[in-house]
């Protein structure tokens, strides 16, 4: 067993692994900019072979995966389409790729 450093946050939501090697996960860091307050989710991948973290985008977190308040959800296999999906901050649900580029699968809730 090793550890690996996934950067500042308050914890990780894990999401489904997109591979045997590469794990989604969302984490809540301080909000940046001018005039920002609070806390915002960051969606994070890490490679598990080498430990490398990236940044691909804020106010996402994974449709499935496990959080705080679920243990997650085994039933999704690791690199299965649904892996992909993850909430924006507005309410949509968006499909990632391994490059951050978000494309829109459902729209905003009303």
């Amino acid at each position: 067993m090793r550890e690996i450093a996934l950067g500042a946050g308050r914890w990780a939501w894990l999401g489904v692994p997109w591979s045997a090697d590469l794990l989604p996960f969302s984490t809540y860091v301080r909000a940046t900019g001018k005039g920002a307050t609070g806390s915002r989710s960051e969606l994070r991948t890490v490679d598990l072979a080498s430990g490398r973290v990236r940044v691909l985008g804020k106010g996402l977190t994974p449709a499935a995966g496990s959080s705080v308040r679920s243990t997650g959800d085994d039933r999704i296999a690791a690199g299965a389409p649904a892996s992909r999906l993850f909430r924006a901050a507005d309410g949509a649900l968006v499909r990632v790729d391994e490059a951050g580029r978000q494309t829109p699968v459902l729209p905003l809730r009303h």
